[in-house]
């Protein structure tokens, strides 16, 4: 009961449930087979995941796995990194399209790396450290403590500031951690970033509503997670001869920006108006009220996704 109410609890927030409304597409990498799907729909219900057995040792770490999938995805040697990487993978194309100079895993005085993707010139005489933190937001099946997790995603970000925040300071960057549960649900500071990259590309391509950007780019990374996720699930009772595809979702662009690229315009450039722009509020009305997905009550999201696991899955074919 604990569990269950910590699950919905990180299943309400930006983009929590927006994996489930995307579309199978195969240039956007967005197809899942059937079975990955299904067991995706169970980790969301809260549903126990076949294949898992309580007490059974995780071929990975040998600690007791449990039939919901908390170890799963919280094995330190389940594929964590490439959970991680894969999110940056998503964050790389977006830097691309607003023609950004960047650097991956950027070293800072010598040791730390505050920064999976540093972002050049991000504002004048300033770069932009970006650092993902993909959590599971759960304690395992079988310690079903009371703690409240409600606020991880916060916590996640407070942790990553405390660590980088004076080092980057001294160094002239700018710091944003980037955290997401999985359950696809992001932090305030991701969702804010977002919003910032989605007007950056309004003004770079002369498009008239962030909205649709904001909500396509994340609904994407939040797929990337979810997908990993499936992955996880599967592989810690055996070892299969399984590998994920090494083309991620957000490597293609939408039709509406492949189309706006042909009046594409020059390189955007940091000059006061648009730092001025850059500087605006991300997290504002439009964002925060739209009518979105992602925002909906996974209690609503239940009822439409409970009779498909029911039924085994027959329409997740096409995924």
């Amino acid at each position: 009961m604990v569990r269950d109410q910590l699950r919905l609890a990180n299943q309400t927030g930006k983009f929590a449930g927006s994996w489930l409304s995307i579309a199978p597409n195969k240039t956007l990498n967005t197809l899942l087979p059937s079975v990955d799907y299904s067991n995706l729909l169970r980790w969301w219900l809260g549903l126990p995941i076949p294949g898992l057995v309580t007490g059974k040792p995780c071929c990975y770490c040998s600690d007791p796995l449990d039939i919901f999938g908390d170890h799963a995805v919280s094995c330190n040697t389940s594929f964590l990194y490439a959970r991680h990487r894969a999110v940056i993978s998503c964050l790389e194309p977006l830097c691309d399209l607003m023609g950004l100079d960047y650097t991956l895993e950027y070293p800072v005085e010598g040791k730390e790396r505050p920064a999976d993707i540093l972002i050049k010139s991000w504002e004048p005489g300033s770069n932009l450290a970006i650092d993902a933190t993909i959590f599971h937001p759960l304690p395992l099946s079988a310690d079903r403590g009371s703690r409240n997790q409600t606020s991880a995603l916060a916590d996640h970000e407070a942790i990553k500031h405390g660590r980088y925040d004076s080092l980057c300071e001294r160094n002239g960057i700018l710091f944003r951690p980037f955290a997401i549960n999985t359950f696809g649900c992001f932090g305030q500071e991701a969702f804010s970033l977002c919003s910032n990259i989605g007007k950056r590309i309004c003004r770079k391509f002369s498009l008239p509503n962030v909205l649709p950007i904001v909500t396509h780019y994340a609904q994407l990374m939040s797929f990337e997670v979810m997908r990993f996720v499936s992955f996880q699930l599967q592989i810690v009772s055996a070892k299969p001869s399984l590998s994920l595809a090494t083309t991620h979702a957000c490597t293609a662009d939408p039709p509406w920006i492949r189309e706006a690229r042909a009046d594409e315009p020059c390189q955007e450039e940091n000059t006061a108006e648009n730092v001025a722009l850059s500087a605006e509020p991300t997290d504002d009305a439009e964002l925060n009220n739209a009518p979105m997905v992602e925002d909906s009550p996974p209690l609503a999201i239940h009822s439409s996704v409970t009779s498909a696991v029911e039924m085994g899955c027959p329409a997740m074919d096409c995924h």
